[in-house]
């Protein structure tokens, strides 16, 4: 299925270098959180489409949309244009053992080591994340949520785990709201994990926040793959 708008022109790219980068990470930004917003692995766009939808040069499209591609974000069939790629079970796997891996450990020693000014950040994410929750604004929460991860590894301070959460934040981004716009009512059920996690890291209880990290992570593995819970129900 492609994706077509009715525009007769198409904004073409005549800027000084420096702002041709400029445009093309505009174009690259706002294209993935378009098809973010979508979350439609099923609809083709086009590039002339996007270019119409976003009001972009076409060439800044064109350049983004291979850097998206050259990332694995986007799939491209000839003659259709682009889509989100399904994300598979093995994928979902891997995704959540790596974070398993490095998340636990980072929650355990940022346990020795936070500042009182840094417990006072993770805090204000936490009050940001329950707000959202009770708002039921989505779109809100899953910017916290990584917000939330992300400070966690910065706290922490390995750049190298850092920059690999970072790589996996995509990834994080759209499971995450494959949960949440199905059952809302998981907003605050994750919100309330992550504050497991940050009092046991303000109270220097590295342990406990290792078991809360864990928790999280299995409990978000769970609900991606089965979402209804059907399989939890059958053991029942």
């Amino acid at each position: 299925m492609t994706a077509t708008k009715a525009r007769n022109t198409v904004g073409t790219d005549t800027a000084a270098p420096s702002a041709k980068l400029l445009q093309k990470d505009q174009a690259y930004t706002a294209i993935k959180q378009f098809l973010f917003r979508e979350e439609d692995t099923r609809s083709y766009f086009s590039e002339r489409f996007l270019a119409a939808e976003l009001d972009m040069g076409l060439a800044s499209v064109r350049s983004a949309v291979e850097r998206l591609r050259s990332e694995g974000i986007v799939e491209s069939i000839p003659k259709a244009g682009i889509r989100l790629p399904q994300i598979t079970h093995e994928e979902i796997m891997d995704f959540f053992e790596v974070r398993l891996v490095i998340e636990p450990y980072i929650a355990q020693q940022v346990a020795h080591q936070v500042t009182a000014e840094q417990c006072k950040e993770l805090k204000e994410l936490i009050e940001a994340q329950k707000l959202a929750a009770r708002e039921r604004d989505t779109l809100t929460y899953h910017k916290l949520d990584l917000a939330f991860h992300d400070c966690m590894a910065r706290i922490h301070g390995n750049q190298e785990m850092v920059r690999t959460l970072q790589q996996l934040g995509d990834k994080m981004y759209r499971l995450s709201r494959r949960i949440h716009q199905r059952q809302v009512e998981h907003l605050s059920v994750n919100a309330l994990q992550h504050e497991k996690v940050v009092l046991a890291i303000c109270n220097g209880r590295p342990e406990e926040a290792s078991d809360a990290m864990r928790t999280h992570l299995v409990w978000g593995r769970n609900h991606t793959l089965d979402p209804e819970g059907r399989l939890e129900r059958s053991v029942l």
